[in-house]
């Protein structure tokens, strides 16, 4: 999950999938020809997909041991001592520049719902510098994949994936070697105040992604397309380039498609996203196995 690849899978077929703090869970390519650059690093993340957020804790378990061979790794617990108490939560559903859609927002309302109903405090509020994390993934990881990836999807990728990453080469702002050493070190701005924020609000409730899952081939159809994509999964890749963990848990069905709700927590928080997570998804009452046997 450098961009959401765990929690928007998870979220267009109604299963949980959490992705990991950055550091979490160990990673190493004993086949890759070069190190991946600085920037994949600090987002790129691995993690469980699963039926069951009580799966997604067995998995987290058995991949955060540690290894060696990733510098990244850190010996955190898998729970604190305070995951019991800490029970509020901020619940965020866009900016004026990034509206969620009136499906996802019921979500996200249900959800709210269920977790006041488990005592937690609910309140509205929003993230410092949204919109402005969700821009830096832009600037850092695909400038920075115009000089990595970018080689590779043009030698061994699918007519799909070219089309896919030259749109959103279009929405992406070229920068030099200063101006991406600049966003490198405001990552770092952003993150602080995103600290401070998540002291205040343990858990964030916010959507996996603004729209409803896309259908098939969306990221075909353009430059144009492209741009509302990339506005809908602010909230995947603005937590991506933070480093932090991310939950997508479903909710149910809307417009006969999986609909869910991403719970977003501080650095080695993992234990806070699952707590509530667990709450969600025993109100919700959803199966995906019920749903294949519909």
């Amino acid at each position: 999950d450098q961009g959401g690849s765990i929690r928007y899978p998870a979220y267009a077929c109604g299963v949980a999938g959490l992705r990991p703090s950055q550091g979490r869970v160990p990673g190493y390519n004993a086949t890759q020809r070069a190190e991946r650059p600085v920037a994949s690093q600090m987002a790129a993340t691995q993690g469980p997909l699963a039926r069951t957020v009580a799966d997604l804790r067995l998995g987290l378990a058995a991949m955060s041991g540690g290894d060696a061979r990733d510098p990244w790794w850190v010996p955190a617990p898998l729970e604190f001592s305070d995951v019991n108490g800490s029970r509020r939560v901020a619940l965020f559903a866009g900016t004026p520049q990034h509206k969620a859609d009136a499906a996802v927002t019921d979500a996200l309302q249900r959800a709210a719902g269920w977790l006041q109903d488990a005592g937690y405090l609910v309140e509205v509020a929003e993230p410092p510098q949204f919109d402005a994390a969700a821009a830096l993934w832009l600037d850092v990881l695909m400038n920075e994949a115009a000089g990595s990836m970018q080689r590779e999807i043009e030698r061994a990728g699918d007519r799909a994936i070219q089309n896919a990453y030259q749109s959103m080469l279009a929405h992406t702002p070229r920068r030099d070697k200063d101006a991406f050493i600049q966003a490198m070190a405001m990552r770092t701005t952003i993150l602080r105040e995103w600290g401070r924020f998540l002291e205040r609000y343990p858990v964030l409730l916010m959507p996996v992604s603004f729209a409803l899952p896309f259908p098939v081939d969306r990221d075909q159809q353009g430059a144009d397309v492209m741009a509302d994509i990339l506005r809908a999964q602010s909230p995947l890749i603005s937590t991506a380039i933070l480093g932090l963990p991310g939950l997508s848990v479903p909710v149910g069905r809307a417009e006969g498609v999986p609909v869910g709700v991403q719970l977003v927590a501080g650095r080695f928080r993992e234990d806070l996203c699952l707590a509530a997570g667990e709450v969600i998804e025993a109100r919700a009452g959803w199966s995906v196995l019920d749903q294949l046997r519909v």
